[in-house]
Order: C-alpha cells, then structure tokens, then sequence
C-alpha cells in the first residue's frame, strides 16, 4: 500500500478537538496498519506557532512551503481547519491549492467552517456538504448551489467535509476504511471506544428533537419535521400524518412538554431561525421573511417584535451582526427599495400559514 501524505491547514483559534481527532485517526490507522501508511505535516499562513482554541500551541510550516513543495501535484491530501478570517489573497491561494489538490487525484478535508471556504470558491457546487445543525439554515440560504446536509459527514468526489466537533473522527474513519478496509475502521473504531458508530447518511439531531427522542416522546417527529419546513409551513394536519395521535392528543402533549400549543411552538422555531439568518447572513429582511415562511413584511416584522421586543432592522443593525442591507421601513416592516421585482409588500403565500 502506498504511503499518503497530508498537509494540515490551521489557524489561530483553530480546534484542539478536530485537530486531535484527524491526526489520531491517522496515528490510529498506522499502528493497526502496522506500517506508516499515513504522514502528516502542520501549515498556516505566515509559519511557527499557532495557538489553539484551548491555548494549546502548535510549531507550523508557512504557506510558502505548501508552494514550494508543490504540493498538489504531489498526490497529497489537504485538509483544512480553519473558519475562513483570512485576507483575500489568502483565501484564494486556499481555494487554488484546494482545486489543485483535487485536479491530481488528492483529497481535499474541510473541518467545521472550513467548508465554506470552499463554498465560496465554487469548489462544492452540486455537490453535497455537510454542516453543523447550527448553521443549516444559514449555509443553505448562503449557497444555493451546494446542497447543504445535516448529516455527520458527506464524501463527495474529492471533497469531505464534517461539521466538526466529533463527527470529525467518523469522517476520517471512512476515509479510513476507503484507504485501508473495513476492517481496519472497524479496529479503530472498536478500539476508540465510541458511544454510536455512525455511517454514510446519519442525520444530527436538533438539540429539542433529540431531547424528545431521548424521553420516547412522541412529538420527536412532528419537531423535526417543523425544523425541516420552515420556509414552507405545513398545517397540522400534515405533520401530525406519521404519527399515531390525533389532533387532541399532540395539541395536549404540546402545551405538556412545552407549555404552548404547536401552531405557537411551530411559530417560534420560524421565528428563532429568522433571527438566526438576521444575525448570521447578508440576506434582506424580506429575503428572511420569506425563507421563514412569512406571506407578507409587515406580518413577519409584528410578530418578530412581538417575540423579540425589536423589530427585525434593529436585530440587523445590533453590534457584532451582518451591516442593514438597502431598505425603507413599510408598516415596521422591512422591505428593499422597489426595484420593480415587486408591487408591494406582500409576498407569495405560503402552502400554509396555519402555524
């Protein structure tokens, strides 16, 4: 078997967790390999010492090695564990190394936010990426073109990508098992003592479903389907098809498990994914409106201030969120200045706007 090469891309802030995760699965391969299948090097922009997100320090090579080394042409694999803050030309040598590395048959490994470096450079356009439930919402609305998954990990030609955190180890386990067999995964994954083995394709949890899943509650399932349909809300009717309650039983088990019944709860979660979007993207306000399933701006800026006690322009416009995009205020409601794309403020309604 040939010996492969990967050169890890880090930065100041970069996590410990991932890090350790993807070099001990590598270290974990070659001992039960009982040969050095796997060698890795250490790289960040400028070189020398990189401090983790724990203070943990690291000694790094500079980019400039990465160049002189050539190292796409060298069949190497990279793999990226960063959130992206860098300079332009810094984000494009990234981009280029990364199609590069694919070009001549590597691997290229983004970790946590590092998959929307490649996002952002095209690289990952029809192609799967998986994303941290956390930021789901946001990365499907920032990159239509890329199909954004919540599941653990996506393996998509050249290009691996995982949320972060733990599911790192079951992305590198995969590659693993590609490089070296079933078996040897299967060793390390024994030997590491996980808590679930997880596979091509398992979905995470919102922290409320797996909360529900976790107590056998019965609404599990009518949550995670309002989390996957918040642009286009279903009525109750729908959500509550697959499960064995009627409409009584699920509105008590509702107002039970979380004090309100579901049209309310249903609401809520739109409305915390619509401040979501709001704090963590460039999209207008009417864009968020109609992403949370809203039928008009005025109707989507009353209930948001209802929820939050400020209206979506001023959830824009607080410290540390995306600057407020072009607009005027119609009825408290944010909305573009007219361009002529519409006649008013009113949106196209919903399939329901029954939550």
């Amino acid at each position: 078997m040939r010996q492969m090469r990967f050169c890890i891309f880090v930065q100041d802030g970069f996590s410990i967790l991932a890090f350790s995760l993807v070099v001990g699965a590598l270290h974990a391969a070659n001992r039960a390999c009982a040969s050095e299948i796997y060698r890795w090097s250490v790289s960040s922009v400028e070189g020398g010492p990189v401090v983790s997100d724990s203070g943990i320090c690291l000694p790094t090579d500079d980019m400039g090695v990465m160049d002189r080394s050539h190292l796409p042409e060298t069949g190497q694999n990279l793999v990226l564990i960063c959130d992206g803050g860098f300079a332009q030309e810094t984000r494009r040598r990234i981009a280029n190394w990364s199609r590069r590395v694919a070009a001549y048959g590597g691997r290229v490994v983004a970790i946590g936010d590092a998959s929307q470096l490649l996002a952002e450079a095209g690289l990952l356009a029809g192609r799967r990426c998986a994303a941290h439930w956390r930021d789901y919402a946001v990365m499907a609305e920032k990159y239509p073109s890329v199909q954004i998954t919540r599941h653990y990990f996506e393996v998509d030609g050249p290009f691996y990508t995982s949320p972060g955190e733990m599911a790192t180890f079951d992305l590198m386990l995969r590659m693993v098992e590609q490089d070296c067999g079933a078996a040897t995964a299967e060793q390390i994954g024994l030997q590491s003592l996980p808590s679930v083995p997880r596979k091509d394709g398992d979905r995470q949890c919102f922290p409320d479903v797996a909360q529900l899943e976790k107590l056998g509650s019965p609404l599990a399932r009518i949550v995670e389907k309002m989390h996957d349909h918040i642009a286009e809300p279903l009525p109750l009717g729908r959500l509550i098809k697959e499960v064995p309650l009627s409409r009584r039983q699920v509105e008590r088990h509702f107002v039970s498990e979380f004090g309100m019944p579901p049209k309310r709860f249903y609401r809520q979660l739109r409305l915390e994914r619509a401040r979501e979007l709001l704090n963590n993207s460039m999209m207008s306000v009417l864009e968020v409106a109609i992403a949370t399933g809203f039928v008009s701006a005025s109707h989507f800026s009353k209930t948001y201030r209802v929820a939050f006690g400020e209206s979506p322009t001023e959830t824009r416009r607080s410290p540390g969120t995306a600057p407020p995009d072009s607009e005027v205020t119609v009825n408290d409601g944010a909305i573009p200045k007219d361009n002529g794309s519409f006649g008013n403020s009113t949106l196209v309604p919903t399939a329901s706007e029954a939550a």
